[in-house]
């Protein structure tokens, strides 16, 4: 089963976080050949789902476009830690 925590977080609240340096742990999961992604927050205890606007969970199909997004809405002088799970 994929929602592996009752919080979400979305596009736009991921994006503000990482522009705030917000967000201490990026947990990468693949769910068959697609990516989901799991957020804490330096300000909330667990993990948030990243979901899409209509509350879907929000998946990548290319780990290429998931760093990219990661990269271009981070500041320069953040440091994340980022994770992969090997399983869902």
């Amino acid at each position: 089963m994929l929602l592996l925590t009752d919080t979400t977080i979305n596009e736009s609240m991921l994006v503000e976080s990482l522009e705030n340096n917000a967000i201490t742990h990026i947990r990468i999961v693949p769910i068959g050949k697609k990516f989901s992604v799991y957020i804490s927050l330096t300000w909330k205890d667990g993990e948030s789902l990243l979901v899409t606007a209509k509350k879907q969970p929000r998946f990548w199909s290319s780990l290429d476009r998931l760093f990219r997004f990661i990269t271009e809405n981070s500041t320069n002088s953040q440091e994340l830690e980022i994770s992969i799970t090997s399983k869902g």
